[in-house]
């Protein structure tokens, strides 16, 4: 273990750090049908899996996420551990103070390390570090990389030395003719979702003027390497927008760090009703969902009704 950390691996639940906690493996000491190839387990999230769970109290083996945690609050959502159909677990693995990725391939059955790879992934502009997240398409490993590139990795379950390929959604003779201009504007910033014909898809965001156009939105690429994309809300064309209405963000709840005001949530709303004005009728459906500041929450809360109902 880094920095001094060494864990026994029948050590009990109370006694670890909670940068450890995400990666405490409970899986069969042997090979399963059946995997975790995702975030939440499939392309619907659904976080269900074929397989019971074993006992909870004991651990087989531990690994850290990350290998430089910040001292005081953890703002960070760590990338979930895969699962191979042949029980080797995938963890991604946060190797410095503010960038830094790697994945790790480890032997379900006693955490042995059978590979790392490291990634240039470069983190979005974020308050919460958002979740570095690979996939598996079958023995293949999908994981982000700079640029708004996905790299991958096939024969996971092996150890010996195995190439590793990038794409584009873009396409990669784009990136490689200016890589610093895409490293610059192009990030990744949701986990790899992959579907039951082998297609991924994700997240990116634009800061600033990316090349050849792009806007933030929603990645495809498919088995053969194919990628498309398209911007996230207008080509969704959402038939009802709602909204998940948090206000812990407000300057004055001591929840967030965003420190927005009274006026960027009617702005917010404003931009969203615009949307559901455009695609969806004016369908628009709200549910509060946080805010801890009541004076700030009663107020936001306000502002946010009147640009729905049109009074502002």
């Amino acid at each position: 273990m880094s920095g001094g950390h060494h864990f026994s691996a029948r050590r009990a639940l109370g006694s670890l750090p909670a940068w450890l906690l995400g990666v405490l493996v409970l899986v069969p000491a042997t090979a399963t049908a059946a995997g975790w190839s995702t975030y939440g387990g499939n392309a619907q999230h659904t976080a269900v899996s074929p397989v019971g769970a074993q006992p909870l109290d004991g651990i087989r083996w531990t690994t850290p996420v990350d290998l430089a945690p910040p001292s005081g609050s953890i703002l960070i959502h760590y990338g979930s551990p895969l699962v191979t159909a042949a029980n080797t677990v995938v963890v991604p693995v946060k190797t410095g103070n503010t960038e830094g990725y790697r994945v790790e391939a480890r032997s379900g059955a006693d955490g042995t390390l059978l590979w790392s790879q490291t990634s240039d992934y470069l983190l979005p502009a974020h308050n919460w570090t958002p979740s570095y997240s690979p996939a598996l398409a079958g023995n293949r490993l999908y994981f982000p990389g700079a640029g708004g590139t996905v790299y991958f990795r096939d024969n996971v379950d092996s150890g010996a030395p195995t190439a590793v390929g990038q794409l584009a959604f873009y396409g990669l003779s784009n990136y490689l003719a200016a890589p610093s201009s895409f490293n610059a504007t192009v990030f990744i910033d949701t986990p790899i979702t992959v579907d039951s014909a082998g297609t991924i898809y994700f997240g990116f965001r634009t800061n600033g003027t990316a090349p050849l156009g792009l806007q933030s939105g929603i990645a495809r690429i498919d088995a053969n390497g194919n990628g498309t994309w398209i911007p996230a809300m207008n080509e969704f064309r959402p038939e009802l927008v709602i909204f998940s209405a948090g206000f812990d963000a407000h300057a004055e709840d001591d929840m967030a760090m965003l420190r927005f005001t009274d006026a960027d949530y009617a702005w917010v709303t404003g931009e969203l009703k615009a949307v559901a004005d455009r695609h969806a009728g004016g369908r628009m459906v709200s549910m509060l969902e946080g805010g801890y500041a009541l004076s700030a929450l009663g107020r936001s809360a306000v502002q946010h009704i009147k640009v729905m109902s049109g009074l502002s």
